[in-house]
């Protein structure tokens, strides 16, 4: 949780690594955990494949803690006597493969030796034995140990979430200030314009009369046109709400990147209707911030 200007900031990066190791009766199991950002939760696990029974509770150990992300759990195991997979060579299999070759050398003729290479490439010569494990021991270290991979996961994903509210609320303070400075710019623009439409109008009549009923209701339809005063009022409360968003506890990539379509949607309709080069000067300031809100949420939980 990270605190600034009254609030209480609270978002998860998708980013982190954790590792957990626990020890218990001469039987070690090991889980590391990597996840990057991702639309959705997606879960991969690579463990030997005499634990491959426990996989699916791995699987559910993960999107319990979990909500968003590409997440790669590496299990490890080693058991008994804390070695891994036991190597046995099958002497009697070597011995027919040896006494083989040298028949076919003599009847054939041939030349060449035959040394321990070629044997040690022969089918079944060499075979990785692993005693499986007790399931229930295997489960209890593997799930203490992917609950601490899990902690450390949540632990550097945390840090970076408060690095990120950092810079999101700092845009988002970057943005209110110059919403408000289009509002401050906006009495003088629309006075322009409507003096502006006056001084068309004249030129066009000539020595005729103007119609000054008529002219109050044009310069009342262009004034309409060129306010943004409504689109600034919601970007403000789309800012607000921004920040709230950020205060929950849950994910919220999601909402965040819809909320930032709707406000890019607003400053599209400022710079369509203030035609004036501060104002759009501004709109860009503007649209550069929301692309660069839209890059740091791309990787929020």
């Amino acid at each position: 949780m990270h605190e600034r200007g009254g609030l209480s900031l609270m978002v998860l990066s998708m980013t982190g690594f954790g590792r957990g190791e626990v020890e218990r009766d001469k039987c070690s199991a090991t889980v590391e955990v990597r996840s990057v950002n991702g639309r959705f939760l997606e879960v991969n696990i690579h463990m030997p494949e005499m634990l491959s029974s426990l996989q699916p509770k791995v699987v559910e150990l993960v999107k319990a803690r979990v909500s968003r992300g590409r997440v790669n759990v590496t299990v490890g195991w080693k058991g008994g006597d804390g070695q891994g997979p036991v190597v046995d060579v099958d002497i009697e299999r070597a011995r027919i493969y040896r006494d083989s070759f040298l028949k076919l050398r003599d009847e054939l003729k041939l030349t060449g030796e035959v040394d321990i290479g070629l044997l040690l490439n022969l089918p079944d010569v060499l075979r990785y034995q692993t005693e499986p494990p007790d399931p229930d021991l295997a489960w209890n270290l593997i799930r203490e140990a992917c609950e601490l991979a899990i902690n450390g996961l949540l632990q550097m994903r945390r840090a970076e979430g408060e690095r990120l509210c950092e810079e999101l609320n700092g845009r988002i303070c970057a943005i209110e200030e110059t919403v408000s400075r289009i509002e401050a710019l906006m009495p003088d623009r629309v006075k322009w314009a409507k003096e502006k439409l006056r001084e068309r109008v004249e030129i066009l009549l000539g020595t005729h009369e103007m119609d000054e009923q008529r002219l109050a209701t044009e310069v009342a339809i262009l004034a309409q046109r060129c306010d943004v005063t409504e689109e600034c009022v919601r970007l403000h409360s789309h800012n607000k709400e921004f920040l709230k968003i950020l205060e929950k506890e849950n994910a919220v990539g999601k909402r965040l990147v819809f909320l930032l379509q709707e406000m890019n949607r607003e400053v599209n309709t400022i710079g369509a209707k203030a035609d004036d080069a501060v104002i759009s000067h501004l709109v860009v300031d503007l649209k550069e911030e929301i692309e660069k809100l839209r890059e740091q949420v791309q990787n929020i939980e």
